[in-house]
């Protein structure tokens, strides 16, 4: 039993934000499947993380800003979200809309946006496994006021 959902074609105002990344690339780059960017702000120096879980596929968003952590966030919740709209079982893939490939997440510092371009939750009633698979398109920051 499959979910596999993809980003529509359509434009994503992020005129409200800074910067830009691309995490999906750096990350299937390195072998230890993660990704680490560094970006200097008016607060500081900023280290994004993106770190994906190889035993179910689970990633992992950390901001550390001057080597604090100011976010640190697993896919968990948003996954959860993803699967009670859309269960596992259908045979093909499902154009979701833009608001549900996207998490934005945000602290007093930051307000980051993460865009999806596709998701595939697997589930396997034989292992007792669910296995997941998160394409980041885009990651979008912003330094709030």
């Amino acid at each position: 039993m499959e979910t596999s959902l993809i980003l529509p074609p359509e434009a994503i105002d992020i005129s409200d934000f800074r910067w830009a990344f691309d995490m999906q690339t750096l990350a299937e780059n390195n072998k230890e499947n993660s990704a680490s960017v560094t970006v200097n702000g008016d607060r500081g120096i900023y280290r994004i993380n993106w770190t994906v879980d190889m035993q179910i596929g689970i990633p992992t968003l950390k901001i550390d800003l001057n080597d604090r952590v100011i976010l640190e966030q697993n896919m968990n919740t948003y996954l959860d979200r993803i699967t009670k709209a859309y269960p596992p079982g259908k045979p093909r893939p499902t154009q979701a809309t833009l608001e549900e490939m996207s998490l934005q997440l945000e602290t007093p510092e930051v307000t980051a946006l993460l865009v999806f371009k596709n998701i595939n939750i697997s589930a396997d009633p034989y292992a007792d496994a669910i296995h997941y698979y998160l394409d980041l398109s885009s990651l979008y920051l912003q330094e709030n006021p």
